[in-house]
């Protein structure tokens, strides 16, 4: 019988899809529920979209990404070494699972 490792996890994507257009240009920088400032912030009003780009609330070795386009949320992690993949330590599942769900949570309540 073979032994079962816990899962690790190379990255975690939540995405929604809104019924409605939403005017993202309008809005202010979002990262304010995850308690950390954002290392990049790019708007593009021509096309109504959001990038903001920064550090893992929860996880020093990790980043997250969030997308905004008018019909479209999107929020991804990753996770770096020093020396790139090969020297990164994936965080196991469950564990970054539930941060990642309590952190979107948290920014789904405070923001429209």
């Amino acid at each position: 019988m073979t032994e079962r490792r816990p899962w690790t996890v190379e990255r975690l994507r939540l995405t929604a899809f809104l019924v409605a257009t939403v005017d993202i240009t309008a809005w202010p920088e979002r990262w304010d529920a995850f308690g950390v400032v954002p290392d990049q912030t790019t708007r593009n009003a021509k096309v109504g979209s959001l990038q903001q780009v920064g550090p893992l609330p929860w996880n020093a070795s990790g980043r997250l990404l969030f997308q905004a386009e008018p019909l479209k949320l999107e929020w991804l992690t990753s996770y770096e070494g020093d020396g790139g993949l090969d020297t990164v330590t994936f965080p196991l599942f469950n564990t970054e699972r539930t941060q990642f769900e309590l952190h979107m949570e948290r920014w789904l309540r405070h923001n429209p």
